[in-house]
């Protein structure tokens, strides 16, 4: 009677160690998902700066973003340009807090953008602000800007509506802000 059980309780063994690889499987993949999403942050370019801040900037520079516009006018240039790369704008940007600058010559939408700083989000998403000039004016247009961002690391909360909002400063020059879903 012995032999007859032994072929039966090997099964029950086994299949109580499949049940118990199977937990501890579930548990590893939990315990490593629950560990990234603790300790995320958002990977961050750049300073994030208030409305405020940026204006003042603005003001103080007033006379480097004039440069950039008749500098970008004159040189027929379009596309990205990155400050990693040596070029005629580098110094400029930078003095003026840029991570890159854009230059659009399409005739419905002609401009330049200066991201001062880009957030890539986990899970999807990228958040950016900066500055604008556009001869064209923006469709929507907000009083503020600081309440898209709020927030650092782990507690970074952004406003996650798509598309770009748009802060007048002055003449063709704005403030903007951008979510996108990568």
């Amino acid at each position: 009677m012995k032999n007859r059980d032994t072929p039966r309780i090997i099964l029950q063994i086994a299949m109580a160690l499949v049940a118990i690889f199977a937990l501890l499987s579930v548990a590893s993949v939990a315990f490593i998902y629950l560990r990234q999403v603790n300790s995320w942050h958002a990977s961050e370019m750049g300073l994030l700066r208030s409305d405020r801040s940026m204006i003042q900037l603005f003001e103080e520079q007033n006379q480097s973003f004039r440069s950039l516009v008749e500098l970008a006018s004159s040189s027929g240039d379009e596309g990205y340009f990155d400050l990693r790369e040596s070029s005629k704008y580098k110094r400029v940007i930078e003095k003026l807090g840029g991570l890159e600058l854009q230059i659009s010559r399409r005739r419905d939408a002609a401009f330049l953008e200066i991201p001062i700083w880009d957030c890539s989000l986990p899970f999807g998403g990228s958040a950016m602000k900066g500055y604008y000039f556009t001869k064209t004016a923006p469709l929507s247009l907000e009083d503020s800007l600081d309440e898209c961002v709020t927030g650092t690391g782990k507690k970074l909360q952004v406003r996650r509506e798509l598309g770009k909002k748009f802060r007048l400063i002055e003449g063709n020059w704005y403030i903007f802000y951008e979510f996108a879903n990568d």
